[in-house]
């Protein structure tokens, strides 16, 4: 869990998680491109990115270790959000 970190990323990829203004674990290739979307679980346990890659990835909150990684979009993929059942992530792309 990680309360009263910060996590950030970028239009190249970069992740990173904050506290104090100091990086505490960074993920250089998150993504290939843009990250356009980051949402933090309810537990505070988990991260979801989705990018201009079309792909979506859960991330380790405490060490930035990629937990799964989820394909299927026909385009760059711009919003992603956990569901409140904690058990599933919603998602959206440039096609609607």
């Amino acid at each position: 869990e990680r309360s009263g970190f910060l996590f950030s990323a970028d239009s190249w990829g970069k992740l990173i998680c904050w506290q104090e203004a100091k990086p505490v674990w960074t993920v250089e290739q998150a993504h290939d491109g843009w990250i356009r979307g980051l949402a933090v679980s309810a537990d505070g346990k988990q991260l979801a990115t989705c990018g201009m890659d079309r792909t979506i990835r859960i991330w380790s909150a405490s060490d930035g270790k990629k937990l799964h990684e989820l394909t299927g979009h026909a385009a760059d993929v711009l919003s992603v959000a956990f569901h409140p059942d904690g058990q599933s992530v919603v998602s959206g792309d440039m096609l609607g």
